[in-house]
């Protein structure tokens, strides 16, 4: 018997959409075509976007909402496990313009195959293409930092990680955000330090920017960006953007599509500084 899934080819041209979706014996890969997506895996929620993909492995409930204007290529990689073997948990992964190609391959193989099957995919979500077989082979040179931004795992700092990843905008500091949690802001400080490898400033400088890049991955202007991440000076949050993800945030939209094989933006940039 196949895997047991729910799962149609994600789009959306008319507004924002949502399904919720598993697959008991296949992995997925979900790498976003044009303009972004918000996955929610258990407690955890990922902003995805033409630079970042999410690794989902099988089995994993996950519910996804896609953007006005936005195309999203589920990838089903069926196992065997020993070809994945350290893939078992969900993991962000950088989006390099090779993988790119090979989801926009991927997506074509099974639109050709509703055609060719009067409506049905003949290999089914999970079944062989020559794309996928060179997607496994490129999946252990997939860096999984950079832009990744990890969840602590104390109770009291996951609660202001998602109030964060959630609200960018919102300006309370350590110390308020702290008492809320019933919790010292040096225990939320050091949960922040040794769980995530970010101080919680730069842990929350990063989270603002992954929402901002999403947002400017799906044309929004870039005053509009800069006001919903928390910035009242456009100025203030272009140098923010360009020392936390690499260029200008005019850039964004035309580097997520036009990208060459092996000039990744994200992997031309230092490793975010601390503010």
């Amino acid at each position: 018997m196949g895997p047991r899934q729910r799962r149609a080819l994600g789009s959306s041209t008319i507004g924002t959409v949502s399904g919720s979706f598993v697959h008991e014996d296949a992995d997925e890969l979900a790498v976003v075509i044009e303009g972004s997506a918000t996955m929610r895996c258990d407690d955890s929620y990922f902003e995805l976007n033409p630079h970042i993909a999410l690794w989902i492995p099988a089995g994993t409930d996950h519910h996804v909402t896609l953007h006005d204007g936005s195309l999203v290529s589920p990838i089903g990689l069926t196992r065997p496990r020993d070809v994945h073997a350290g893939w078992s948990s969900l993991a962000e992964l950088r989006v390099t313009a090779r993988l790119r190609a090979l989801a926009i391959q991927d997506l074509q193989h099974h639109i050709s195959d509703l055609y060719l099957g009067n409506g049905q995919v003949r290999d089914g979500y999970f079944g062989p293409n020559p794309a996928k077989t060179r997607i496994v082979e490129l999946l252990p040179a997939l860096e999984r930092d950079g832009l990744i931004l990890r969840m602590p795992q104390h109770s009291a700092a996951a609660r202001i990680a998602r109030t964060l990843r959630e609200h960018p905008a919102d300006q309370r500091s350590l110390e308020e955000l702290s008492k809320e949690v019933f919790v010292s802001a040096k225990t939320v400080q050091r949960a922040f330090s040794s769980e995530t490898g970010l101080s919680f400033s730069a842990w929350r400088m990063r989270a603002r920017m992954r929402v901002a890049l999403s947002l400017l991955c799906r044309h929004e202007q870039v005053e509009v960006v800069a006001r919903r991440v928390g910035y009242q000076s456009v100025a203030g949050f272009v140098l923010a953007y360009r020392r936390e993800i690499g260029f200008d945030p005019q850039e964004t939209a035309s580097r997520a599509n036009l990208a060459p094989t092996g000039s990744d933006p994200a992997a031309q940039r230092e490793s975010p500084r601390s503010s």
